[in-house]
């Protein structure tokens, strides 16, 4: 969520922070002051756009402070969670929030995209088949499947081989997927 987040900033700048000046043989020329004033609007933008990590409590007294800091400003907000059922129901009523967009679980189409993609740059040894992990019924999601290849392509670089095994990928896949939700440590 965080890439979102510096993705629409950047976006928001370059659509309203443009540079002017007289132009010389392709060149623009630009001033002291204009560069001044062109980095000072580069620097209010980036302010304007917040990125908050929604944790349980935290919404509430957030949107209490948005609600009377921002009341005439025409700012962004960006809200993420992992946690939709612990939202306040009040969050959710029509008026608060433009856009809801949710990032479901993948599906096996999905996985394995995911799969192909991380792994593309990856030397797999021939006996290493991918299909094996995409059609396992755990419930994972992109970042699961992230960390399980990022975690065996770092089993084989230990073990000073270039080559990722399928032995690396299922050591990999225990250590990330678990079981039972209260398997997780986070959650105790």
């Amino acid at each position: 969520m965080e890439e979102i987040g510096i993705t629409v900033a950047t976006e928001k700048v370059e659509e309203t922070a443009d540079v002017k000046g007289p132009v010389v043989g392709g060149f623009t020329i630009v001033s002291e002051e204009s560069a001044r004033d062109d980095y000072n609007t580069y620097k209010r933008l980036l302010q304007n756009l917040e990125y908050l990590r929604v944790q349980e409590d935290y919404i509430k007294d957030e949107l209490h402070n948005l609600k009377k800091e921002y009341r005439h400003a025409q700012e962004e907000v960006i809200m993420a969670t992992n946690r939709a059922d612990t939202l306040d129901p009040a969050l959710l009523r029509p008026g608060r929030l433009d856009r809801k967009i949710e990032f479901p679980l993948p599906d096996r189409r999905q996985k394995r995209l995911i799969f192909s993609t991380i792994t593309g740059r990856m030397n797999l040894s021939d006996d290493l088949d991918l299909e094996d992990y995409v059609a396992r019924p755990d419930r994972i999601s992109g970042a699961d499947i992230n960390a399980i290849c990022q975690e065996a392509g770092m089993h084989a670089v230990r073990e000073n081989r270039y080559i990722v095994l399928a032995k690396d990928f299922e050591k990999a896949y225990k250590n990330n997927v678990k079981k039972d939700e209260s398997d997780h440590e986070f959650y105790k």
